[in-house]
């Protein structure tokens, strides 16, 4: 009886997680699209060159952010070398932005190279620190970086010899062009619109909160998550959607609200499924190994709760990584329809490039804040707990060295006067 009740428990969480997305995805795919339409019309009557610098400029601000905060953490900011390092990587992401806002597919996939290889990379420097319960080296972090950076240089050159076109951004002036940036502009808009929605309704009904999960364990939850949420972008958004769009998506015609909104609203369904998977999965994460001082149960978990501040910048760092991500995916598509593809075709292969890495923007914005940079190493539970982890910061916080040392002095001298 009791289990069958905290089944019935864990499925009324999962329903709810699915509602919230269910209020919040409508009203900021409609918002994105209004931007859509209304950045079309501001092409198309002359005004193009205001929305397109808005548009560089709000996309590059986020690379900066995205990558600037994640290079704090990684090289530190207690040296002059620390911060030219944190300046030339937040230099660096804020220019790959803006090459993925103006649909440069050769900085999309140079990009999305160098986040595949150092993910790889430091996940395997992880499980090596945890298996002999010492910190990852530094030059393994810098090798991390500059395997990621020449894995990203690889890319582009790469897809510069095999689509020549491909190295160079769509040239502004024709019609593509305004299709690409208003659906840049409505990604933009349609991403703050979603984590405002998020946070504002994160306190409404029962809920399970990743942050009880360790780092390595959230890494974990994302990925049994990744299989059926690329499934469902593909199907979903890459070939239902698309069989809603009577009149084409607006390519080669004028953009009309009326002929998009369908599919627009269709997609909500992938991020519904998204977000009842994770929930599915973070609760099986967390009973399959508890840590010691919390709840059996994650739906009891309940974090430290956020101030305002700390709410305003959780939103506009997610919004970042989000925005970041369906820059990339924009521009995938906007090429692909420009090369020739079908409108099937073009989403199917954007959206499955999307999702592989939207999948894990929440742990992104955990790097950002500086979650998951130390080790993790097995600590002492209770009998009736299975093994579990807490990071090494932890454990410093909890050491004190000098009173170590002093003691071991006592013991001695007590031992001295014995003798």
């Amino acid at each position: 009886m009791h289990c069958t009740s905290e089944r019935l428990r864990s499925l009324r969480t999962v329903g709810a997680h699915c509602l919230r997305e269910v209020i919040a995805q409508p009203p900021a795919k409609l918002a994105g699209l209004a931007t859509l339409c209304a950045t079309a019309g501001a092409w198309s009557s002359g005004d193009e060159t205001i929305a397109t610098g808005l548009l560089i400029g709000a996309t590059a601000a986020a690379g900066v952010l995205v990558v600037g905060r994640i290079a704090c953490h990684q090289f530190g900011t207690t040296t002059a070398r620390n911060k030219a390092a944190v300046a030339l990587s937040a230099a660096a992401g804020g220019g790959l932005a803006a090459a993925c806002a103006i649909g440069n597919e050769a900085a999309v996939m140079a990009t999305e190279s160098m986040v595949a290889v150092s993910a790889i990379a430091l996940c395997a420097a992880r499980v090596v620190a945890a298996r002999s319960r010492e910190e990852v080296p530094p030059w393994i972090n810098a090798g991390c970086v500059l395997a990621a950076a020449a894995a990203g240089v690889m890319a582009f050159c790469a897809f510069t010899i095999a689509v020549p076109r491909g190295s160079r951004a769509i040239h502004m002036g024709g019609g593509p062009d305004g299709f690409l940036l208003a659906r840049q502009a409505g990604s933009l808009v349609e991403a703050l619109a979603v984590e405002i929605g998020k946070e504002l309704l994160s306190g409404c009904g029962p809920s399970v909160d990743r942050r009880g999960l360790t780092f390595d364990d959230r890494i974990k939850a994302a990925a049994q998550g990744l299989l059926p949420y690329t499934a469902a972008c593909v199907l979903i958004n890459g070939m239902a959607a698309p069989a809603l769009l009577a009149n084409g998506d607006g390519v080669s015609q004028d953009v009309v609200f009326e002929d998009l909104v369908a599919a627009v609203l269709v997609t909500c369904l992938t991020n519904v499924l998204r977000n009842g998977v994770n929930a599915a999965v973070v609760i099986h994460t967390w009973d399959g190994g508890k840590r010691d001082g919390l709840p059996d149960n994650p739906i009891d978990y309940q974090a430290e709760p956020k101030t305002m501040l700390g709410r305003a910048a959780t939103i506009v760092d997610r919004w970042a990584v989000r925005s970041l991500l369906m820059a990339a995916r924009t521009a995938t598509y906007v090429f692909m329809r420009t090369q020739g593809f079908s409108i099937e075709a073009s989403a199917m292969v954007a959206q499955g490039k999307y999702a592989v890495f939207a999948q894990f923007r929440e742990v992104l914005a955990d790097l950002m804040v500086g979650d998951g940079w130390s080790p993790q190493v097995l600590v002492h539970l209770r009998e009736t707990d299975p093994p579990s982890r807490i990071d090494l910061e932890e454990i410093e916080a909890q050491f004190d060295a000098q009173a170590v040392e002093l003691e071991f002095e006592r013991v001695l001298q007590q031992a001295g006067a014995t003798a």
